[in-house]
């Protein structure tokens, strides 16, 4: 939320491409930053409505990418496809489909850096591969940052963080850490056992 400019930091700067995202217009930063929040939400809109929301002049082309990319398989069961009312005042989707019409949305704006918060927690596991396979293929255009607990998000990172109530305790690669990181180690063989 710091990135984005929800809130300033009350110490420290940020700094997008070596610019204190201070000096950049608000407008312009949200644009090039997209937040991908873990408590998503549709509009009470079409399906299309909610995929191009922010969006303008978007070619049909790019909206069956992105869902492809987002992994939105459930187009084809909706009454009236992309026409279809959802939200409040029409079809209920779940909170992993939900969660999926939002990444469409963001991957539609396109911008420089990506930030998402749990992306994967509401989807099952067929559903987190594709949408992993999607990050993969944003990482050559943009800057993708995923908070995530879950380890198939970390295996597919370039670079860890590990942090542990604000601090961090970590970073490296996924294989690095597993190696060297004591604390890393311990998380990864927690959630292992849950499995």
């Amino acid at each position: 939320k710091l990135i984005v400019r929800f809130f300033d930091p009350k110490e420290g700067r940020i700094f997008l491409d070596g610019i204190d995202i201070r000096d950049i217009k608000l407008i312009s930063l949200r644009k090039a930053v997209k937040l991908f929040l873990s408590e998503n939400y549709v509009f009470n809109a079409t399906l299309y409505e909610n995929i191009t929301y922010g969006s303008t002049d978007v070619g049909k082309e790019k909206i069956e990418w992105a869902l492809e990319e987002a992994a939105v398989d459930f187009l084809h069961k909706l009454p009236y496809g992309f026409n279809t009312v959802i939200g409040e005042g029409g079809i209920n989707l779940s909170a992993g489909e939900v969660q999926r019409v939002a990444l469409a949305r963001a991957l539609i704006l396109s911008p420089k850096v990506f930030i998402f918060d749990e992306p994967t927690s509401s989807v099952d596991l067929e559903t987190e591969d594709k949408i992993n396979n999607a990050f993969m293929k944003l990482k050559n255009n943009s800057t993708v940052i995923i908070i995530a607990h879950r380890l198939s998000t970390a295996r597919i990172s370039d670079r860890v963080v590990v942090l542990e109530n604000g601090n961090i305790k970590g970073v490296g690669t996924h294989e690095d850490l597993l190696l060297e990181n004591d604390f890393y180690k311990r998380i990864n063989y927690i959630l292992l056992q849950q499995k």
